[in-house]
């Protein structure tokens, strides 16, 4: 016999006529308690996760209203938006390599996302600056 936590497998009479079966472990006595408690949380992750999905849209919906109302630049903040929602911690540098623009172009568009308060410069003084999209952040870290 081979057991397990699920169970054992037990080899069942001889010669020709041997089989295999699975015996599964009894349920302990409280095994309902356990699942509707299981249950609960399993509800109460999806209520979570239904929750903060609408709050990142509202902030999506809010934060691209900013964006396009910067006028022209708005295409570059645009790009820099859509790439903040992937990596909301960034560098300039390394954001201008992977959006393929230029390093003034992005520094551009980062100050002015930083002066609507959708960038928050979160390290660093004059050069090697991180930013962060702190309110993306803020609610991917409520009730964390």
């Amino acid at each position: 016999m081979i057991s397990d936590r699920a169970g054992t497998r037990k080899t069942n009479l001889t010669g020709d006529a041997q089989y295999k079966s699975f015996v599964p472990t009894p349920l302990p006595p409280n095994y309902e308690q356990w699942i509707k408690f299981f249950l609960q949380a399993v509800e109460e992750s999806a209520q979570d996760a239904a929750s903060s999905i609408k709050k990142l849209a509202a902030l999506r919906e809010q934060s691209l209203k900013t964006v396009k109302g910067l006028g022209r630049a708005s295409q570059t903040a645009l790009r820099l938006l859509e790439y903040l929602e992937r990596n909301p911690i960034i560098e300039i540098s390394k954001t201008a390599t992977a959006l393929d623009m230029a390093f003034s172009t992005v520094a551009a568009a980062v100050k002015r996302l930083g002066d609507t308060g959708i960038l928050v410069q979160s390290a660093g003084e004059q050069r090697n600056r991180i930013f962060s999209y702190e309110p993306y952040l803020a609610l991917l870290r409520d009730g964390t």
